[in-house]
């Protein structure tokens, strides 16, 4: 577990972008982020009631005016089992789980998190610090912030999840009703970036069509990066994902307008 510690943020700028470090091995102390200052995940709370939070862009540049999603989860990799039981927990850091039938990527999960879902461990969430790459249906050591609270048996599910704010990219337009909202940057981020994004309040974002006034938001089926207005079949609007409510009317989709985000 990490604290923030002082509610302060040093150097907090909401147009400040920074190159990421690069992390060959588990992340303590002082490389807590991948993105030289701030935690990802980060957020900062305005006096005039917007959020910021610090994410970290993937291998893709992000724009300006534009809303964000984080990685697709993997179904497989939902109630894994740990390969090996922990008796002696007090100071175990580290847990390892045998993946279903897709490989993770070195890293994917960092900042994300590893929930249990029986056993001793029932709904607690761990942070994950590091882990290397796996392949399919094998086994997968994650090291994770702080200690076990409990003892891990073979027969325990662990559910994998990857942080809402590291290696986002822009919404893709087409399958994000499956995945969550990440936030609006207001400035290009350079792949491999850290920077701030807006999740609650007034940004400036791009919207899919003419969007009136009031209207509820979610992230657009048709154009990359835009927001739409939430559809009114009952049965497609259950399933879209809800950002916000439009602030201005909008009705060119290459222009940015004011929209109020409630994704924090």
């Amino acid at each position: 577990m990490r604290l923030e510690g002082s509610p302060t943020v040093i150097e907090f700028d909401p147009f400040q972008t920074q190159q990421a470090g690069n992390v060959a091995g588990p992340v303590t102390g002082s490389q807590f982020n991948y993105a030289t200052t701030h935690n990802v995940g980060e957020a900062v709370r305005l006096a005039d009631g917007r959020i910021f939070r610090y994410v970290l862009a993937g291998s893709s540049a992000l724009v300006g005016g534009t809303i964000n999603t984080p990685q697709a989860e993997k179904a497989n990799h939902y109630e894994v089992n740990p390969s090996a039981a922990i008796s002696s927990f007090v100071t175990a850091n580290q847990v390892t789980v045998t993946l279903g039938a897709t490989a993770a990527t070195a890293q994917e999960y960092v900042h994300g998190f590893a929930t249990f879902s029986s056993g001793a461990n029932d709904g607690i969430s761990y942070e994950v610090s590091y882990h290397p790459a796996a392949n399919a249906s094998a086994t997968l050591q994650l090291t994770l912030f702080g200690y076990l609270q409990n003892a891990v048996a073979t027969t325990d599910t662990v559910d994998l999840s990857h942080s809402q704010w590291y290696n986002v990219s822009e919404s893709s337009g087409s399958t994000d009703q499956t995945t969550r909202a990440a936030g609006v940057c207001q400035v290009a981020v350079g792949a491999n970036y850290g920077a701030w994004v807006v999740t609650h309040g007034l940004v400036g974002c791009i919207a899919d069509g003419t969007v009136a006034v009031g209207t509820a938001l979610v992230l657009s089926n048709s154009t990359a990066g835009a927001v739409t207005g939430l559809s009114t079949t009952w049965t497609t609007a259950v399933a879209q994902v809800k950002v916000g409510v439009a602030s201005l009317q909008s009705a060119v989709a290459t222009n940015s307008k004011p929209v109020f985000l409630t994704i924090d």
